[in-house]
């Protein structure tokens, strides 16, 4: 009769701890079942930085206005050949005993395709014999070493300073490709040094 009586209290006192819910007994899943991701997770955590500094207001827009301001030199040097490098007429150069013909009588005379190569001219080429058109017309012709340029529009430009026509004129193109090509390098080179030393270092340097 004792063990019948422990018995019926033990099984009194598991039905009150279950019915209170102190013990819960939860069904064994199975190893293909994948676990269930609680839905706060799914929808995405919510941002540190916006929780701290706040959404974005009058201080974010004046940061962003600030540190805009560190890319004008850099858009500068990007225009800059559209002023300095400005494309103008130009005409080879004329010889010391031809001065005093015209420029336009010379480039008919002498350039009759383009500027880079100028017709040969002899010993009893003159400006009178040129502008009277009795001068000897060969069909030969040469490279043109040094040229004139007209500076009425824009005045001097990096063109007329350097002789950047004919075969240098791709030397403007490939002074743009060399500054954005610097201009790649010293970012990558930048984002580098920032994962070694604080970013605000390698920006000031």
């Amino acid at each position: 009769m004792v063990e019948v009586n422990k018995m019926n209290s033990f099984s009194e006192i598991m039905r009150k701890y279950f019915k209170i819910s102190l013990f819960k007994i939860k069904p064994s899943r199975g190893s293909k079942e994948k676990a269930r991701i609680p839905e706060d997770d799914e929808s995405g955590s919510e941002d540190v930085v916006s929780k701290i500094i706040g959404e974005y207001g009058r201080w974010q827009l004046l940061m962003t206005a600030l540190l805009s301001l560190f890319s004008f030199p850099c858009t500068f040097h990007i225009y800059l050949p559209t002023f300095t490098a400005y494309a103008t007429k130009f005409w080879c150069q004329r010889p010391e005993n031809l001065s005093d013909l015209p420029i336009e009588s010379w480039i008919k005379y002498s350039q009759p395709v383009n500027a880079c190569y100028v017709r040969v001219l002899t010993p009893t080429d003159t400006a009178e014999n040129i502008m009277n058109e009795t001068a000897s017309y060969l069909d030969a012709f040469e490279k043109c070493q040094v040229w004139d340029f007209d500076r009425s529009d824009v005045g001097n430009t990096i063109i007329s300073e350097w002789g950047l026509v004919c075969d240098r004129a791709s030397l403007t193109n490939l002074a743009e490709v060399v500054f954005l090509i610097g201009v790649g390098i010293g970012g990558t080179a930048e984002n580098a040094f920032s994962w070694q030393w604080r970013s605000h270092k390698v920006s000031l340097r």
